[in-house]
């Protein structure tokens, strides 16, 4: 292994997600071509691992056939605070008169769940109490829900959120969730 790789370089926060399934072979194989790095967490959802190497390693592990992409690991941010304007969702519901619930037919809303993959979810919140049926945390494996950032909340009730009225439309009942907590704020 060329010293150049980890001799006193900056380390760099990196995910690497490789061409087949993770194991701790694969880890070894390419700790061994690109120098010894170290590996923080392990990502089995996407076969990858996150890890803090040095520029020369992230060039070795590029060049290495086991690796499909490696991304810089940074906080990701959610900034949009306006869903209806940016999204035009308000203009929406006037062009199209049953996006509000009213005049739905097809599958019974009753029957709707969704998963939110977001920063979490607020069980706090007016219009998730009692509609989360489920909740699994990707980055920390806490038990209890929970949404530091808001966004997966605020995404979890523009879905099942009510009417600024406060009553449900006519016919609909809001979907249950299975929210699912995949990214860390600062």
């Amino acid at each position: 292994m060329p010293s150049e790789l980890t001799a006193g370089s900056t380390k760099h926060k990196v995910i690497v997600t490789l061409n087949e399934r993770l194991t701790d072979t694969q880890i070894a194989a390419l700790q061994a071509a690109a120098g010894r790095f170290a590996v923080s967490s392990e990502l089995p959802i996407i076969e990858g691992f996150a890890a803090t190497a040095t520029k020369g390693q992230i060039q070795a592990l590029a060049r290495h056939d086991l690796v499909s992409t490696i991304a810089r690991d940074a906080p990701v941010h959610a900034f949009n605070a306006d869903e209806q304007g940016a999204f035009g969702v308000t203009k929406a519901k006037l062009d199209d008169y049953a996006l509000d619930g009213r005049n739905w037919f097809g599958p019974s809303p009753a029957n709707v769940v969704v998963a939110v993959i977001d920063t979490g979810i607020d069980l706090g919140h007016q219009d998730m109490f009692l509609h989360v049926v489920g909740w699994n945390d990707l980055v920390n494996g806490n038990p209890t829900a929970y949404d530091d950032n808001g966004h997966g909340t605020h995404v979890a009730a523009t879905i099942a959120g009510r009417r600024p009225e406060g009553d449900e439309a006519p016919g609909r009942r809001r979907p249950r969730f299975e929210a699912r907590r995949d990214q860390s704020p600062e």
